[in-house]
């Protein structure tokens, strides 16, 4: 992953970088099994006031 700069000491250095990139690998891979989940389901995002990531999953 040296590409998107982020390697281990980056990661323990920024975890704003790493938070990042961990949610967009979580939200991407729950993505890919609404595809050939048996039953529909919705994801939602949004932050909270303090720019919190909240996530949640409607069936």
């Amino acid at each position: 992953m040296d590409n998107l700069g982020l390697n281990e000491a980056s990661a323990t250095r920024d975890r704003a970088l790493f938070g990042g990139v961990l949610e967009n690998y979580v939200y991407s891979e729950l993505l890919k099994q609404a595809t050939w989940a048996e039953r529909d389901y919705a994801l939602h995002t949004n932050r909270d006031e303090e720019r919190i990531f909240l996530s949640t999953m409607d069936t």
